[in-house]
């Protein structure tokens, strides 16, 4: 029941990215700071708010300083983000206290993004996904995930066309399966960043 209205396998890069990011995605304008607006993580509870990116390229490599609000508190935790050969594609690796999950390779894609009149990404949707290993001949996905992002929280109705950019893309399965894609609280409460 858990697999059921998702594809047997992770979508690929040129399967989903937008046609403006197969040929023109820059990593460079991923640097900066960024507001999660929507998410989707078939593993994780959804009890925090105030997400938040800041994101810093250093050569092939991006740093992301990840940070959320839980129970009064700010967390924050960082990735490392390899580049690979297609462009918008990294492949991740949590730099945690748990030896367990930092050894994992978490493939990332930029699915799509908008820019603004400047040529600034002003928004971002990036994509994960795990292919599970064959089990007697069947294929299934061990994770997926997605993000929103924007340079803004408060601009009205941005989730609304980032939800039916990343339907066009191909991301309707994952947006509709199981439980419903999770809007972040970016209220007045925020303590970090707003």
């Amino acid at each position: 029941r858990f697999f059921r209205g998702l594809p047997s396998k992770c979508p690929s890069a040129d399967h989903l990215q937008s046609p403006f990011v197969k040929e023109s995605f820059n990593q460079s304008k991923m640097d900066g700071f960024w507001y999660e607006l929507a998410m989707k993580d078939c593993t994780q509870l959804r009890m925090c708010s105030c997400q938040t990116s800041n994101k810093q390229n250093d050569g092939d490599t991006l740093h992301d300083e990840f940070s959320l609000e839980c129970a009064g508190d700010t967390y924050f935790a960082n990735l490392t983000f390899a580049l690979q050969p297609t462009p918008g594609v990294l492949h991740a690796t949590w730099n945690s206290i748990i030896p367990l999950v930092d050894r994992i390779i978490w493939p990332n894609m930029v699915v799509d993004v908008e820019e603004d009149d400047e040529g600034n990404y002003e928004w971002m949707i990036e994509f994960q996904c795990i292919q599970g290993r064959s089990f007697f001949g069947v294929e299934w996905i061990a994770f997926y995930a997605f993000n929103f992002y924007s340079r803004r929280y408060n601009v009205p109705g941005r989730v609304n066309i980032m939800e039916a950019r990343a339907r066009e893309r191909g991301l309707g399965p994952f947006i509709d399966h199981w439980k419903p894609m999770a809007i972040i609280d970016h209220s007045s409460d925020c303590l970090y960043g707003h």
